[in-house]
């Protein structure tokens, strides 16, 4: 009888002791989630109470189709359609120079071979090439970058 009872007692104690471990790792869990959604919390109201306003706007340039003359082969027809990232400080300027900016490029466009144009990385020159041609044809040099929205060559 006395072997029962301390065989009970061992396995209340062990039961005890295991049920204050479980108890503790809920704790500490549950304490670190309370903690880390506390940090959350706060995150995001410093987000919602800081008004992130850009300040870039993108103004779009008319359609330029035209025709491309390649050195050899046929003809070919272009359509691009482009924006200029400017800030939104300049965009009233920037809106009087829109007819000065959009012949500069399609200028620019005219002296290019079509065969060249239709390459396949043939972008990513032109684009850097557009750039360049829209700044100098405004005194400020107020664009940023531009954003091809269209790109045909057929």
């Amino acid at each position: 009888m006395k072997f029962t009872i301390k065989i009970m007692r061992n396995k209340f104690f062990i039961m005890y002791a295991l049920v204050l471990v479980a108890l503790a790792a809920l704790g500490y869990t549950m304490g670190d989630y309370a903690a880390q959604s506390q940090k959350v919390k706060a995150a995001v109201a410093e987000v919602e109470s800081s008004h992130f306003m850009s300040d870039v706007a993108f103004m779009a340039l008319p359609s330029i189709e035209m025709t491309t003359m390649p050195s050899h082969g046929s003809p070919g027809q272009l359509r691009l359609d482009l924006s200029l990232e400017v800030e939104k400080k300049d965009m009233p300027r920037m809106k009087a120079f829109t007819p000065v900016i959009t012949e500069r490029l399609a200028n620019y466009i005219r002296t290019l071979d079509a065969d060249e144009l239709r390459q396949k990385n043939s972008i990513l020159h032109l684009r850097q090439d557009l750039l360049g041609e829209a700044n100098a044809s405004n005194p400020s040099r107020a664009v940023l970058d531009i954003v091809v929205r269209q790109f045909i060559v057929l």
